[in-house]
């Protein structure tokens, strides 16, 4: 992919990380998860296996986010630099 795409790409999924909807949704998501968690009982194990398997789902959408912005902002040093 060329640097001019991964700066637009990158600066789109950092607008969209920033963006209130985003974060809202966000936190309400990993809050239920974790009241979730919290909630079940000893006998549970299947539940908090579930669980943690959606908590490690969520992470790694906002870790790809992550990556895209780095990218972008990586590829606009090098471009500066040209």
């Amino acid at each position: 992919m060329e640097s001019r795409e991964l700066v637009y790409r990158g600066a789109r999924a950092k607008a969209f990380k920033d963006s209130e909807p985003y974060q809202q949704a966000f936190r309400a998501v990993e809050q239920n998860i974790i009241e979730g968690f919290l909630s079940t009982e000893a006998h549970q194990a299947d539940l908090r296996e579930q669980l943690h398997a959606r908590y490690q789902a969520l992470v790694a959408i906002d870790s790809q986010l992550q990556n895209v912005i780095d990218d972008g902002e990586i590829a606009k040093e090098d471009l500066e630099d040209e």
